[in-house]
């Protein structure tokens, strides 16, 4: 047993002998000392002996103790002794030359010249140090005895601690890995071993001591951890590091698999298709007869028995079980049991026979397909009063529909006689979908047996069918409700799992029209919906088709389309003609249609003279089934348009023109026009009357037709507003909101369709009374202190359309700068505008000026002006510059100041006194 509390090693001192033994990593010191006596006075005259007698412990099997020290090399050991106060005896250090295993050393110890025959005590000090001058093992301090002169017999031995301070030393544990080994003798297996701190951090390169605990099982390089598996059984194998911590693994060694031996549960005796009453029991066993663990072995059960487990690990002790049940048919039945590489075993049963009473469904679809054979095939098992099947039973087994929640058909096979007790079903079908179908099994003598219900989904896609179109279509409209197309199988049963795309187009087309809207919809459950289809033309014997990749197309029954609501009246032929005053037109055709061009029959269109005194018949007619209907005009006397209106009710007017020769003409006139004067903004006074006459002057009270009022002549930009357009009332249209909203001297226009235009003579509009005031210019100059500003200052007084306004009042006056005002007017001139000159104050900075003029916006305006001083200073940088090539260019500034020193503002402009050396641009650009 490992105990890693127990110091790595010790070493035992003996005092009194003149030899000294020091043992480290296996090899030996060996140092005899004889001492001289010391010189005369000397406190410490005389010499002693001490002997170092070694004694090392390794806390692991003594076997391990030269790997473990080899780990570990050192090249030197100190030795040091001290005497009771403190003052060292001796101090030295020994060479331990590499491959050395001992060494003879001379070490005189100074004893006092009155040093008792007894000895000397001192305290044993040890320190083996390494190549890099690390010290990997200390000893000490322990008492001994140094023994003046030689001779005499050395004391009991001492032993001294040596401990560890290598790298690792701190070490607080160590990690072995792997934690178990199994396998057979010759096998091998590495352990590695981790010395980590208390924190589980690791520190490389700290020796480890690799042991086994028997080496009848396992044996381990003590360096390596490469562990070699020897014989049966378990053992330890122990990883310490050379200050105590220890871990350890376990070592399993088995013998290989040699046979299978059979335990129990041959030759037994059940009803067919029972478990037996006892399991069959083998076992895996060894060369030596004991039974091996962890073998895999299988159990196969013939005749159509069935075994638990099918494959199973055997025990601790070898041991695997299996619980057989046999299969239906009664007679001699048989287990196999195997493993790899062993020879299998026969295990033998007799099954007895047992009577059927009932059938049960075995296997089952759990859906299928209209039209196709439900597969999996059902199977029905005739079974004994237990629940086994009976292997004996031959008997026939029918088969009929139980649930049928949608009327379907069964087909195929549907008597059928049993084998080994099992009858199968292979051949049937049902004709339509649905879900919840159950099927009912029956055999002479036998219960009866019902299957789980199950789903029947349709077959696969084959055809489309139109859903019924609506009693109803409108053109232009989509048809509603939509027309929907269904895939269905060849069974005719709709598939809902059909996701293609359907596509309508026109199958007969009558009337040349076009089918618009969504055309290629994917169906969704089987179903495509089209909800915006539409036919702009109407007609009769309409067909639709649709198509879909791998079904076969569908075409729609034949169908009208009607026209939509009426919503013009259209003139189709004689309009616009010109002939003779009072003669009868050709014959003008009308026709009334819908949004879409189709013509809409039974509409009563009213028709009436409307300008040029004509007549016309008839006055009022119904049109036919295309939609037309004729009219007879005949012109009235006045020479010019003439127009006849057509209406129907719920629809716009059609006006139908001609234009008459050789009549007499008609005429616009002001019968009231506007005064000569207006104001901008007003209605015109008095409202303006334009009346509709004929060629004798003779107000033409049956004329209502609209006439437009404009501008015939005024200011650019101007704009007649109010109500522009009015119709005549007995042949007068009367204005009485018309205005103009600019300044200026206007003429206006009037016509009417088939009058030539009248005009007024010249209105004046003058301004509306004065609303703002603004600075109209010179506002923000700046200008020498007392010098006239270049610019006058101007301010504009408009009405509230923005007109100017002339001989408003307006005061000017100085606010801030002393400065003083000139030339300034007090009223506005014709263009609405009053000015002053502005002569600045002595003082430079800004100065103010203020105009007011009573209750307008904006006043009083101010304008302000920033006053400069006298030039005082101009800088110009930089003062001094060089180009060295030609066409590069320097850019200079200029800074103007007044006496006070303050900059000014302006523009400097530059001159080169020599343009041949250097030029300058105006903005100060210098190029060489």
């Amino acid at each position: 047993m490992i105990r890693a509390d127990t110091p790595l090693r010790r070493l035992t001192v003996a005092a009194g002998l003149l030899i000294a033994v020091l043992v480290a990593c296996g090899r030996e010191i060996t140092a005899p000392v004889s001492s001289p006596n010391g010189s005369t006075g000397s406190p410490f005259a005389r010499r002693g002996a001490v002997t170092f007698a070694p004694a090392y412990e390794l806390a692991v099997p003594t076997k391990a103790v030269p790997a473990a020290l080899a780990q570990v090399a050192f090249e030197r050991v100190r030795v040091t002794l001290r005497r009771e106060d403190g003052t060292i005896a001796l101090d030295t250090v020994v060479s331990f030359p590499s491959g050395a295993d001992s060494l003879v050393l001379a070490l005189a110890v100074p004893v006092p010249t009155n040093a008792p025959a007894s000895g000397v005590p001192l305290s044993l000090n040890l320190g083996y140090v390494n190549a890099a001058g690390d010290t990997v093992f200390r000893g000490g301090p322990v008492p001994v005895v140094v023994v003046p002169g030689t001779g005499g017999t050395p004391p009991a031995p001492v032993r001294v601690p040596v401990q560890y301070t290598g790298p690792g030393a701190n070490a607080a544990r160590v990690v072995i890995a792997p934690r178990t080994a199994l396998g057979t003798p010759g096998q091998t297996v590495t352990f590695n071993a981790q010395a980590q701190t208390s924190a589980g951090a690791p520190l490389p390169g700290t020796p480890v001591v690799f042991t086994s605990g028997d080496e009848r099982v396992v044996t381990v390089d003590a360096t390596t951890g490469l562990a070699t598996l020897q014989g049966r059984g378990t053992a330890k194998v122990y990883a310490q590091l050379l200050t105590g911590p220890a871990d350890s693994a376990t070592v399993t060694v088995t013998l290989p698999a040699a046979r299978l031996s059979l335990v129990s549960g041959n030759g037994q005796n059940a009803p067919a298709g029972t478990a037996l009453s006892q399991p069959v029991v083998a076992r895996v066993v060894a060369a030596d007869g004991e039974g091996v663990a962890g073998v895999s072995v299988q159990f196969t059960a013939q005749n159509g028995g069935s075994v638990t487990p099918a494959t199973a690990a055997s025990d601790g002790l070898g041991t695997v079980t299996a619980q057989w049940t046999l299969g239906p048919a009664a007679g001699g039945q048989t287990l196999t049991v195997a493993s790899a590489g062993l020879t299998p075993l026969t295990v033998a049963a007799t099954a007895t026979a047992r009577p059927a009473v009932r059938l049960a469904v075995a296997t089952a679809p759990t859906g299928g397909t209209a039209g196709a054979v439900l597969a999996p095939a059902f199977t029905v098992a005739a079974q004994d009063a237990a629940g086994r099947v009976v292997a004996d039973f031959t008997g026939s087994v029918s088969v009929a529909i139980g649930a049928n929640p949608n009327g379907a058909t069964l087909r195929g096979t549907r008597t059928v006689a049993a084998v080994n007790g099992v009858a199968t079903f292979g051949d049937l079908t049902l004709d339509k979908p649905g879900a919840g179908y159950t099927l009912v099994f029956n055999a002479e003598g036998l219960a009866s047996a019902t299957s789980a219900a199950f789903t029947v989904t349709a077959g696969a896609a084959a055809k489309l069918v139109f859903g019924s179109l609506p009693a109803a279509v409108d053109a232009g409209v989509s048809i509603a409700p939509p027309l929907t197309v269904t895939t269905q199988d060849a069974s005719g049963n709709a598939v809902t799992a059909f996701n293609g795309e359907v596509t309508l187009a026109f199958g007969t087309n009558p009337s040349g029209a076009t089918l618009s809207g969504t055309l290629t919809r994917t169906a969704v459950n089987g179903v495509a919906t089209f909800d915006d289809v539409r036919i702009n033309r109407s007609g009769s014997g309409y067909t639709l088709t649709a198509s879909a990749a791998g079904v076969t197309s569908a075409t729609s029954p034949a169908f009208a389309v009607a026209p939509g609501a009426a919503v013009a009246i259209e003139v189709i032929s004689g309009n616009s003609q010109t002939a003779n005053a009072g003669t009868v037109l050709t014959p003008i055709t009308l026709r009334v249609r819908d949004a879409l061009g189709n013509g809409i029959g039974g509409v009563t269109l009213s028709i009436a003279v409307t300008s040029g005194g004509g007549t016309v018949a008839p006055t009022s007619t119904i049109t036919d089934a295309a939609g037309s209907a004729s009219l007879t005009w005949t012109l009235g006397p006045i020479s010019g348009a003439q127009t006849l209106t057509v209406s129907a009710t719920g629809l716009g007017n059609a006006i139908v023109s001609a234009t008459a020769t050789g009549g007499t003409t008609n005429q616009l006139a002001i019968s009231t026009p506007p005064t000569p004067t207006q104001t901008a903004g007003v209605p015109l006074a008095p409202a303006v009357v334009v009346q509709a006459k004929d060629g004798l002057g003779v107000v033409q009270t049956a004329f209502a037709g609209a006439v437009t009022a404009s501008i015939a002549s005024g200011p650019a930009g101007a704009a007649l507003l109010g109500t522009t357009t009015v119709n005549a009332v007995s042949g007068a249209a009367t204005f009485s909101t018309l205005r103009l909203t600019k300044a200026g001297t206007y003429t206006l226009q009037f016509n009417a369709a088939g009058y030539p235009a009248a005009t007024t003579g010249s209105i004046v509009v003058s301004p509306a009374p004065a609303k703002s005031i603004f600075a109209d210019s010179g506002n923000g100059q700046v200008g020498a202190a007392s010098a006239v500003l270049a610019q006058p200052l101007v301010v504009l007084v408009t009405d509230s359309l923005g007109n100017p306004v002339s001989a408003a009042t307006v005061a000017w006056a100085v606010a801030t700068g002393g400065g003083s005002l000139g030339g300034q007017t007090t009223a506005t001139d014709a263009n609405g505008r009053a000015r002053a000159t502005w002569t600045l104050g002595i003082t430079p900075g800004a100065q103010t000026v203020s105009v007011t003029s009573a209750g307008l916006v904006g006043s009083p305006v101010t304008f302000t002006a920033t006053a400069q001083g006298v030039i005082a200073t101009t800088t110009v940088s930089p003062q001094l510059d060089t180009i060295v090539s030609f066409n590069a260019t320097r850019a200079l500034t200029a800074q103007a100041k007044d006496g006070a020193g303050s900059n000014m503002s302006g523009t400097f402009t530059w001159v080169s006194r020599n343009p041949a050396v250097a030029t300058v641009n105006a903005s100060g650009v210098v190029t060489a």
